[in-house]
């Protein structure tokens, strides 16, 4: 699907094509997986992309080596525990992380993610939302706000 509606043509601008491809490993059974994945990689392979964005630990696992193998720049936007990812990827972008707990299941607060992050990183932070980005924090990235989530909301409603 080629987006080209808000908010990503407002960030973006008009000169970018996006292609958002869904494995769903949610909702399919896991033994449907594999033929999602080809499905999808024929599609990245047909469109030849500049980078991908993979936004789980599921599209990661199942789709990275492809795009690196493809020579395909990736970001990660999940979460994952893997390490060696300083010898891999230039940057760490950092999602959603409100519901994230310790090992004995206590709540961890975002700023204390981040802070943890911005000095055990061996990456530049980058982050989704701008209350995350700056001094011991993220250095920027694709930033949302209430402010625009309202606008874009408006937007649509005309």
């Amino acid at each position: 699907m080629r987006i080209t509606s808000p908010p990503f043509n407002l960030c973006l601008g008009d000169s970018h094509d996006i292609h958002v491809f869904e494995l769903d490993t949610k909702r399919l059974a896991k033994p449907e997986w594999p033929k999602k994945v080809a499905d999808i990689q024929k599609a990245i392979a047909d469109i030849e992309p500049d980078v991908a964005i993979l936004g789980d630990d599921n599209a990661f696992s199942l789709m990275a080596d492809h795009l690196v193998e493809r020579e395909i720049p990736v970001v990660f936007l999940g979460v994952n525990g893997g390490t060696g990812a300083h010898e891999r990827y230039d940057a760490v972008v950092l999602g959603t992380h409100h519901t994230i707990r310790d090992q004995d299941g206590e709540y961890v607060t975002p700023q204390e993610l981040l802070e943890e992050a911005f000095h055990k990183a061996q990456l530049p932070l980058f982050s989704f939302w701008d209350i995350f980005v700056g001094e011991k924090q993220s250095i920027g990235g694709f930033t949302i706000s209430a402010h625009q989530e309202g606008l874009t909301a408006a937007a649509w409603r005309r």
